[in-house]
């Protein structure tokens, strides 16, 4: 589906582009201390998260102010899962149509990407991250550019910031 950005924006709102990342998190919590090298019993959750995901989500649940995600997201079954959170969500918020267009297109998915996944452990209180590595030949830089040229059109009178938070350096690992 191609992302429609001819719908008129309501003068209402205000726009941000939020860059950055976006994960699914595995959020482990222990029942009992951990016992390296032994089994050990946990509490499972899946999660959708990352900077970007994080700051988006919070920003809408604002009210008058409405974030535009433009993350590192693979075309896969966590990337889809990403996605239909977001739907979810900006859907339930009454998000202009424009939106969610581009958040149901393949548009938002980065070329030959794999959606990242972290484990978290939460141990007494304390919590240890476990992360995949961002892949050395990603597209994502070629991808911002390309969604930023795309989405800052459109919103150039509305546009009022852009947070670039926590993004994969393409090339550096």
């Amino acid at each position: 589906m191609a992302t429609d950005m001819t719908d008129s924006l309501p003068s209402d709102l205000t726009y941000v582009l939020t860059v950055g990342g976006c994960n699914i998190e595995h959020l482990l919590s222990l029942n009992t201390p951990l016992k390296i090298g032994e089994k050990n019993r946990a509490t499972a959750q899946w999660l959708v998260g990352g900077g970007a995901i994080n700051q988006s989500l919070r920003l809408l649940n604002q009210g008058s102010l409405i974030s535009i995600p433009i993350i590192p997201l693979g075309k896969d079954e966590l990337g889809m899962r990403i996605q239909r959170t977001l739907l979810d969500a900006y859907s339930q918020a009454n998000a202009p149509q424009f939106i969610l267009n581009y958040l149901s297109s393949d548009t938002l998915f980065t070329p030959n990407l794999p959606t990242r996944c972290s484990t978290l452990i939460i141990d007494d209180g304390e919590r240890t991250i476990l992360t995949e590595s961002p892949p050395s030949d990603s597209d994502f830089f070629s991808h911002l550019c390309q969604q930023i040229e795309t989405l800052y059109p459109h919103l150039k009178t509305q546009l009022k910031a852009i947070s670039i938070g926590d993004i994969l350096a393409d090339g550096l690992g």
